[in-house]
């Protein structure tokens, strides 16, 4: 089905909604989501993102242009629905970056989170990654975009054109804005790499040591900043997608559990702290979010379901079986324990990108399907509480749980409950990422009162 008719009919069957809007719009990294709020009411709306390039294992891109050009034609037919859309928020997948020229325009593809070229030897030599810490005393891993940029930066394949980098989110907001230069924010500025988040800026003494030229490096705001105008409608900033999803689920705090291709396990709290495997992010007036992030979320199911689906000799998913077997390996477990786990670190960790899953405790008894089916589920459930108790902080009283993959798999929104010891609670918002972008445009547009669509 063509775009265009794909997006009508997603808009024919919309709902109304009255007063002032906002629209916001997620970059993710499978699909395209865009959700329009009045604050009370939203739309939600998502197409494949499709813009996936020629992939070699190690190298993963993205067709930043196509991107936009999918994202512009979805802008577009929701302003026609929803005229009264007054602000436009956007956040995106993190880490990743690409190049911009003078006007602005894309001069490379996206190089995704999942890029692992920086963990590749260089000439023979040491890694991106290697080099930076050698060089810094500072960590950043594979597929971040200052570790990438270092790469292709000690390679000599930065496109000669470009002047600045960016993150897919900032490049999408730009665009929209009619801006040629990008103003990111400490959301998305943290995600790649050298960053101190209590200045709220890049490392200098870091960046200097590893020769990278400042200039290429976007100017970092401090708010939910406004870039220009989308047809009379205001554009603001790009922000990240964990903390846009973080706030368009928890405004009010506590602990999220969201499981998408990768999983998170999110806290926002008032001071910055420090855990093995955990991150501290800039969040929202002056807060920060720590984060635990498993590079094998959705993506560790995902693979259990091609097993079957290979098993089974045939094109289609196998995600409904799958379903019915976790069910029935959930209700053994609660009759009879069983000593089988499963670690679904399959794509190792970002602390060690070697490392790799396995099957343990296996027994004659238990060495079925269904106990197969539940033991990835749980794994990818011990890898977040793993980050979370690594957070020190008290044990919760609840956890939300958000994301396509818990939507689809009741048994994992149960084993979130059974393993944090906390009751759970399923986000009943669609499209979070999208909410939390249009959410802080909606807002930031009360505030800035910046001119309005008629």
């Amino acid at each position: 089905m063509e775009l265009s008719r794909e997006i009508a009919d997603m808009i024919a069957a919309a709902p109304e909604l009255d007063g002032a809007l906002a629209l916001g719009l997620d970059v993710g990294t499978t699909s395209l989501s865009a959700v329009v709020t009045s604050g009370e009411k939203s739309a939600a709306f998502s197409i494949p993102n499709g813009c996936d390039l020629p992939s070699d294992g190690v190298r993963r891109t993205q067709d930043a242009d196509a991107i936009f050009d999918r994202l512009s034609a979805l802008t577009e037919a929701l302003i026609g629905r929803y005229p009264h859309i007054q602000a436009i928020g956007v956040d995106g997948q993190m880490h990743g970056i690409l190049y911009v020229n003078r006007e602005g325009l894309a001069v490379s593809p996206l190089m995704t989170w999942q890029d692992a070229r920086a963990d590749l030897p260089i000439d023979g030599g040491e890694s991106a990654v290697t080099q930076i810490a050698a060089l810094t005393g500072r960590r950043v891993f594979a597929g971040y975009g200052l570790a990438t940029h270092f790469h292709e930066m000690v390679c000599g394949t930065i496109p000669s054109e470009a002047v600045k980098l960016a993150t897919i989110g900032d490049y999408v907001a730009m665009r929209l804005a009619g801006r040629a230069e990008p103003l990111i924010h400490p959301t998305n500025a943290a995600s790649l790499g050298l960053f101190d988040v209590r200045s709220g800026r890049f490392d200098t003494a870091a960046t200097d040591a590893l020769g990278i030229d400042g200039a290429m490096l976007p100017e970092v705001g401090a708010t939910v900043a406004p870039l220009g105008e989308y047809g009379g409608r205001a554009v603001f900033c790009a922000v990240g997608d964990n903390q846009a999803a973080y706030f368009g689920v928890m405004r009010r705090g506590g602990v999220l559990c969201n499981f998408g291709t990768g999983s998170q396990v999110s806290l926002a709290v008032d001071e910055p702290r420090e855990g093995a495997g955990v991150e501290c992010r800039p969040y929202f007036a002056g807060r920060y979010l720590l984060s635990g992030s498993a590079l094998c979320g959705g993506r560790a199911y995902a693979a259990l379901e091609r097993f079957f689906r290979a098993y089974v000799g045939t094109g289609e998913p196998q995600y409904a079986r799958l379903g019915e077997l976790a069910e029935a390996g959930y209700a053994e477990l609660s009759a009879r324990p069983s000593d089988l786990a499963v670690d679904t670190r399959f794509c190792g960790t970002r602390d060690d990108p070697t490392l790799r899953g396995a099957i343990t405790g296996v027994g004659e008894g238990d060495f079925t399907p269904q106990a197969l089916a539940v033991g990835v589920l749980r794994g990818m459930v011990d890898e977040l509480y793993g980050y979370f108790r690594a957070m020190a902080q008290p044990s919760p009283e609840r956890v939300t749980v958000s994301g396509n993959a818990a939507r689809k798999n009741p048994v994992l929104v149960r084993l979130v409950g059974d393993i944090f010891g906390a009751s759970v609670s399923l986000s009943d918002v669609a499209e979070e990422a999208a909410t939390g972008a249009a959410l802080l445009a909606l807002f930031a547009n009360a505030e800035c009162q910046m001119p309005n669509a008629e």
